[in-house]
């Protein structure tokens, strides 16, 4: 097949469902073939693509469906606009709904308090995050499609056709893989070692000598275990990613357990009540000239603050790994379908040559 055609089906299928692209992808070779004379040129393949037009609207055509506000020709850009907008939206709106819970909680910073509230201002930020970005994003898109429909400024033409790239997926690179495992054997190695013992030496010093340790040692012998389970996850993790290419169900699935067992000790950890030394927090307010109550009120919000970003953290963290997977799942069937139908891929450096040589 000669690459300009292959390059226009390409560009039409690529924009319809995986069920529906082989059966488009023989009716559209035919249809060229049909169209085109015997022993046809590159000027004769030219003449009859531009006539048929943008692959973009073609791909409208053919859709089961036709029915919508976003055609398929920015229909991809839009949901990548949608995506992003929401994504900065939520988390701006969760922020602002925890900037006023900040002050109801901290009169009682219970755990529960705490993680309720968390959960409240992620659930406002994702609703409303999403059906603000969805409003103003679509009818952007829409006023944009429609007020050009009238303006065309510029006719297809087979220039405009984009060379079929190589599927390649958000795949992990030998070296990240390697210093991923490393990493993260180090870090989980200095994580149990601080719980263990390493803790005593952190606290308030005079002269030389650590007189307020900061945290109660009952309390990091409790968490001890499941530290050294979440970093026994964290390593089966780096294993998994170093054995692995590319983000799979398996990688997704305990990716998504570490970080909600990572969470949930954390949380309970640093809004445990005995955790941090009533003689630290003493020694602080007497140091820096404040009430007690003034003190622990401070200390209460800044544990706050400091559990909502953690848990913004591993919630944006869980979500992009779950993108990435369902990114690679799409361009798999995108992958599986051009090596069926024998779409030889071409990079740009390839491209480039090709029009020099032309």
């Amino acid at each position: 097949m000669n690459e300009l055609i292959q390059r226009y089906i390409y560009d039409v299928i690529r924009r319809l469902p995986n069920e529906e692209r082989t059966q488009i992808h023989d009716e559209l070779y035919w249809q060229i073939q049909d169209m085109l004379p015997s022993n046809a040129s590159i000027e004769d393949i030219n003449i009859v693509l531009n006539n048929m037009g943008s692959p973009a609207k073609l791909a409208e055509k053919y859709r089961a469906h036709s029915r919508y506000m976003i055609s398929p020709a920015i229909y991809d850009t839009h949901n990548k606009t949608l995506w992003t907008v929401t994504l900065v939206l939520s988390i701006v709106i969760a922020f602002l709904v925890l900037a006023f819970k900040l002050f109801d909680v901290s009169t009682d910073p219970t755990f529960m308090n705490i993680l309720g509230a968390i959960l409240l201002s992620l659930l406002l930020g994702s609703i409303l995050g999403f059906f603000i970005s969805f409003t103003i994003v679509t009818i952007s898109f829409y006023i944009y499609e429609n007020s050009n429909k009238n303006h065309q400024s510029k006719k297809w033409t087979t220039a405009d056709l984009p060379a079929i790239q190589e599927v390649k997926g958000y795949s992990f690179t030998k070296s990240s893989r390697m210093r991923g495992l490393i990493v993260t054997i180090i870090l989980g190695g200095l994580t149990f070692l601080f719980v263990a013992s390493l803790y005593q030496y952190v606290g308030w010093y005079e002269n030389g000598q650590n007189i307020y340790p900061l945290f109660d040692s009952q309390v990091m012998h409790t968490y001890l275990p499941l530290v050294l389970l979440i970093a026994g996850i964290a390593v089966t993790l780096a294993c998994l990613k170093f054995l692995a290419t590319k983000w799979n169900r398996w990688l997704v699935f305990v990716n998504f357990v570490y970080h909600i067992l990572l969470m949930i000790v954390t949380l309970s950890f640093i809004n445990q009540p005995n955790t941090f030394s009533t003689a630290f927090k003493e020694q602080m307010a007497q140091n820096f000239n404040i009430n007690m109550f003034d003190m622990l009120s401070y200390w209460d919000r800044g544990i706050f603050i400091v559990s909502v970003i953690f848990v913004l953290l591993a919630i944006i963290s869980v979500a992009v790994n779950i993108w990435q997977y369902m990114q690679n799942q799409r361009q798999a069937l995108m992958q599986e379908f051009c090596i069926k139908n024998k779409f030889n891929p071409v990079n740009d450096k390839t491209r480039m040559e090709g029009n020099n040589g032309n």
